[in-house]
């Protein structure tokens, strides 16, 4: 409704493709924290269910160390100003349109503290039942390891959206979700309330979750044996499927002082371009004893720059074509070179058969959908790579393949171009 609208531009936020507003945030997995590092009250961590610290004592004090709720969550304090604004549309919109009483009535982020959200992971079409805790001052989400495994992620630097429940109930529709290929994808279509850690990948449940490690275990690395090979010595997550320890009573070997007390952003968002990421990445292993630059190098062009050419290659030689004018797509360039789509002599496009009127073709320019730019724009980053920290034969005949298969597209080779360099 148009009303929704209105409401969303009055609160200066935006809506998703499905209809709700969103936070994005980086997945940092969690287990333990202390009260103060969250800025959430003794009094309230205690009506939330956080009686005891991990040692069985009361909890008196914001500096003792709580063991996290699976399905507790602690946001950035960005994201919270951006869940304020979203709650109080939701206030405005039961109250002026629905005409029921509000729910958050949040004047701060504080007030949010204790409400439920949904989070949710790109590329994925169900969400995770939350309850937000608290903030942090990081650029990041911190949940627990579990609960990142239930949205299908394995914290490598990805970023996942939180949404507040009320939202996703009031606002969410499947009917405003683009009918193309992949438009379900990245919408709230299914909501998992409660975790289970049976349900979950195998990477989670390999996560360390014991106070301590026996001197065998550290004996039995003298000889690098496999890792399937000391499961027996570590206490995983996987050896208490089927028992209340699959989430709760998880140990650690090493406190912290706070838990942002450091980078509060991903230094992929703070670099600039993409050679600047790579540099920094591989400069970084240059430092490390136990990289090998070179092979860091290799294993990022190969897996990831590479298949993006090859992607946006294929994709450039499949295209479709816009016309300029109308807009209209086409999948095969017209025999006459221009637009030849009907509309009206006074405008507007006609994709249906109408009654009266005149009607001509467009003539409009048609212009591509993939630019060329598209195909080439890690090129650069290629080649700079390459000069800088150099990558194994297989990966260098990889990039000379590629890069004969770009300039064979975009170069004429029965035209020659000739600059006044050419006849110095």
């Amino acid at each position: 409704p148009i009303e929704k609208g209105i409401l969303r531009a009055a609160h200066d936020i935006t809506a998703f493709k499905d209809g709700t507003v969103r936070y994005d945030m980086i997945d940092v997995p969690v287990t333990h924290f202390r009260p103060r590092e969250i800025g959430t009250s003794v009094e309230q961590l205690i009506k939330m269910g956080y009686t005891h610290d991990v040692r069985g004592n009361e909890l008196v004090a914001d500096n003792q160390i709580l063991e996290l709720y699976p399905q507790d969550f602690i946001p950035s304090r960005d994201g919270g100003e951006h869940l304020l604004k979203a709650s109080q549309f939701i206030d405005d919109l039961l109250v002026r349109y629905y005409g029921l009483e509000p729910i958050y009535n949040a004047k701060a982020i504080d007030d949010l503290v204790g409400q439920l959200g949904i989070a949710l992971a790109p590329h994925t079409s169900g969400g995770v039942l939350c309850r937000l805790i608290g903030w942090t001052d990081a650029s990041a989400g911190y949940a627990h390891t579990l609960f990142h495994a239930a949205k299908r992620r394995n914290c490598d630097g990805d970023e996942d959206c939180i949404m507040l429940l009320l939202d996703g109930l009031l606002n969410f529709s499947r009917k405003i979700l683009p009918s193309s290929r992949g438009g379900q994808m990245d919408a709230p279509l299914t909501l998992t309330t409660r975790l289970n850690p049976m349900e979950l990948d195998k990477e989670a449940l390999h996560v360390d979750a014991g106070w301590s490690y026996s001197t065998e275990f550290f004996e039995a690395t003298k000889s690098m044996p496999h890792p399937k090979d000391l499961l027996g010595e570590v206490d995983l997550v996987l050896s208490r499927i089927g028992e209340i320890g699959a989430v709760r009573g998880y140990g650690y070997t090493h406190e912290t002082s706070s838990l942002d007390d450091g980078p509060v952003n991903s230094a992929y968002k703070t670099l600039g371009s993409m050679a600047d990421k790579m540099s920094a990445q591989l400069s970084l292993g240059r430092r490390l004893r136990g990289v090998d630059a070179q092979v860091v190098a290799s294993s990022v062009i190969g897996s990831h720059l590479l298949p993006d050419v090859r992607g946006n290659l294929n994709a450039f030689s499949r295209q479709k074509v816009r016309c300029g004018s109308c807009n209209h797509s086409y999948r095969r360039m017209p025999l006459a070179g221009k637009c030849i789509q009907m509309i009206d002599s006074i405008g507007g496009l006609h994709g249906h058969r109408s009654s009266g009127g005149e009607k001509s073709r467009c003539g409009g320019n048609l212009i591509l959908t993939v630019s060329q730019g598209a195909v080439r724009k890690y090129l650069g980053v290629i080649d700079h790579v390459i000069d800088s920290f150099g990558i194994d034969d297989y990966t260098q005949q990889y990039v000379d393949w590629m890069a004969v298969s770009v300039e064979s597209l975009f170069q004429n080779d029965r035209v020659t171009v000739f600059t006044l360099d050419d006849f110095l």
